[in-house]
């Protein structure tokens, strides 16, 4: 029986040891060292304005033609190897004055280091990766992430799964809609035009990807959802900005190398997915 306890202790602590590891590979906010080390490599006279950070010009970013204040945010930081197997690199999600609504206003900052000194490989517009939980390393890093735009009255919050951003490898897990905070009645009540099932609920929001401690779960979020009775009693009353709304904890685990959500709801489709 002590044989078995013992074993039994060495693998709850080797399960430990690898989700520890997994999770120094997480995305999180930068400290003040970081920002010392990595500002320098993306801004030319780098300054703190008010509350924002401003660079007289950029490195490294052709698009950008702009020169004065032009204000880039170094938001969070993931390390590990993204480009491919064994390398020692960081991804930096970045806010700026010069990209646009349809990035989210951010992307994302490619660093590789070798011999101790960190450079700058690449800019990825709209590729913002915060909050990111990364998945067990089977090759090149892959993060569980959650991302929110806001406009026109709908906020869209989607989990997906990325490496380096490109489109083609992007795995989406789980998606929102919720229109209820547009001004115009009409918008507000756009969800009750959507096909659904009757045994649909709907997802309105996903919020806080986490990295929880329970063994076997790779992360977890707070959901808000209306349930069918919910949004069947509001768009009767042709009142949607009202529906009443549930609020709950969703997980995620990893099977068979798939993201999965579990959720004995169904949800149904946005209009964008």
């Amino acid at each position: 029986m002590r044989k078995i306890l013992l074993g039994i202790a060495l693998l709850s602590a080797l399960c430990g040891a690898a989700r520890a590891a997994d999770a120094d590979h997480d995305s999180r906010l930068l400290t003040p060292a970081e920002k010392r080390v990595f500002y320098p490599l993306v801004c030319v006279g780098h300054a703190r304005t008010g509350r924002a950070d401003t660079c007289r010009s950029v490195i490294g970013n052709d698009a950008v033609t702009a020169a004065g204040q032009i204000e880039l945010s170094l938001d969070a930081v993931a390390y590990g190897a993204f480009s491919h197997p064994g390398a020692d690199e960081a991804y930096v999600s970045y806010s700026a004055s010069f990209e646009p609504h349809a990035t989210n206003y951010g992307g994302g900052l490619l660093f590789a280091r070798a011999n101790g000194r960190w450079r700058l490989v690449r800019w990825y517009s709209a590729g913002q990766h915060h909050p990111c939980v990364a998945l067990p390393v089977t090759g090149v890093q892959k993060h569980l992430c959650l991302n929110h735009w806001y406009g026109s009255g709908e906020l869209d919050s989607t989990v997906f799964v990325e490496g380096l951003p490109d489109e083609k490898m992007t795995i989406r897990v789980l998606a929102a809609q919720d229109d209820r905070d547009s001004g115009e009645t009409d918008t507000s009540n756009y969800q009750c035009t959507l096909p659904r099932a009757p045994n649909e609920n709907i997802l309105l929001s996903i919020d806080g990807l986490t990295r929880p401690q329970a063994r076997g779960i790779l992360a977890q979020s707070r959901i808000v959802y209306a349930t069918p009775d919910a949004v069947h009693a509001a768009c009767l009353r042709h009142d949607f900005h009202n529906v009443r709304a549930t609020k709950a904890i969703l997980r995620y685990v990893v099977k068979g190398g798939t993201v999965v959500a579990l959720s004995p709801l169904r949800f149904a489709k946005t209009d964008s997915n």
